[in-house]
């Protein structure tokens, strides 16, 4: 079932370290799902990892377990990254996080009608 105008899709994912939880973000945030190169920045302050590049850009790679729990998971060789673009201040930043398995696209209807619906 492809999704409507009057739907909301969004990826669900578990963050890794996280497995008996799940978070989603609107598809409108995600920007792609890949592997990433990380350079480490062992002097940063939690929760950030490193920088990447996704597509020729940068982007904050974060440690999303601590981000939300306040417990360290640290950067695993394998894990696949969620990239998202996220507005900071006004700037249009990309941040990665790493996830686990068990991601999927969820369609809900949307609950709020969008200004450029007509009544």
């Amino acid at each position: 079932m492809s999704p409507s105008r009057h739907q909301v899709t969004l990826f669900q994912f578990s963050p890794l370290g996280m497995p008996n939880n799940t978070c989603a973000i609107t598809m409108e945030e995600l920007v792609g799902v890949g592997d990433l190169m990380v350079q480490r920045l062992p002097f940063a302050p939690a929760p950030i990892l490193g920088v990447a590049l996704w597509q020729d850009q940068p982007a904050s790679v974060i440690d999303l377990s601590w981000a939300l729990r306040g417990q360290a998971t640290g950067v695993e060789a394998a894990a696949h990254y969620a990239i998202v673009r996220s507005v900071i201040r006004g700037h249009a930043e990309l941040l990665a996080w790493q996830i686990g398995g068990g991601t999927q696209f969820l369609h809900l209807p949307s609950q709020v009608a969008r200004s450029d619906d007509p009544a």
